[in-house]
């Protein structure tokens, strides 16, 4: 066994240990639970029950994703002296970390999916092939949210400076995001807004996650305008999903790279 795959094994663990697994787990199952509830499961419910569930996967499972990311590589990579001392390269140390992390919250989704499985597959309309193309969607977006949060915590100089660098980040990509894209709204129209509203859904992978969510699930009333123009943008939903699993990789490739540059220029202890 190479010594990165041994690192992203202890890694594993020592997430196994801070219950990350758990918290994953059970936040997801909880927080799809009650989208259910909310919605119902019966007839012209169901509906709505799988649209609250894609807010859950957009806006609680990242919440979650890059605090705990942000916080375990403060205290690790960012203050461990001793990990210096490991026959293994910043690069690799930095990389195992989110690798292990990103299989954790990975996992967590599968256990949330399982247990739920009974639900949403009685749903209405939750094709199989739809709901797991969901939560890969849900998987990519997490894992764009830990890589953020690793970056910060490599940033922050300790922990509270990391959960509210995290929480920033989070608002900025999930509230006030969707705030300046109603904005623009009221401000352009015609091309100039077209041309906005898709900048704002290729740059934001919250909003670009949520839209191909909602036209993987096939409700027209849901798509607004930035499904419509989504859909007239790609003409087929598989062109729609493509482009978002390749944005999202980019945007996930882009601040992975930057926390390695980063950690490689950083005084761990400091």
């Amino acid at each position: 066994m190479s010594t990165f795959t041994t690192r992203v094994a202890w890694e594993w663990r020592s997430g196994i240990r801070q219950r990350f697994l758990l918290i994953y787990s059970v936040a997801a199952i909880l927080g799809f639970m009650l989208s259910f509830l909310f919605g119902g499961t019966n007839g012209s419910s169901d509906f709505r029950s799988l649209i609250a569930a894609v807010q859950v996967g957009v806006l609680l499972l990242p919440f979650l994703a890059i605090h705990l990311s942000a916080i375990d590589c403060n205290s690790t990579l960012r203050k461990d002296e001793l990990l210096l001392a490991l026959p293994v390269s910043r690069s690799k140390l930095y990389l195992a970390k989110f690798l292990a992390q990103v299989l954790l919250f990975g996992a967590g989704l599968l256990v949330s999916l399982i247990a739920l499985s009974p639900l949403l597959f009685r749903l209405r309309g939750a094709a199989i092939l739809d709901v797991l193309a969901l939560f890969g969607l849900f998987w990519l977006l997490g894992s764009f949210f830990i890589g953020a949060g690793n970056l910060i915590g490599i940033l922050a100089r300790g922990r509270i400076g990391a959960l509210i660098a995290a929480s920033a980040v989070w608002l900025s990509f999930s509230i006030l995001g969707d705030t300046i894209a109603i904005l623009l709204s009221n401000w352009l129209s015609g091309i100039s807004y077209r041309i906005a509203l898709f900048t704002h859904l290729a740059i934001n992978p919250v909003a670009l996650i949520r839209t191909t969510g909602m036209l993987l699930l096939g409700g027209t009333e849901s798509y607004g305008a930035a499904g419509l123009l989504w859909l007239r943008v790609f003409s087929t939903l598989p062109g729609a999903v493509l482009f978002a699993v390749i944005t999202t990789l980019l945007g996930i490739a882009v601040v992975v790279g930057i926390g390695v540059w980063r950690f490689q220029r950083t005084e761990v202890g400091s």
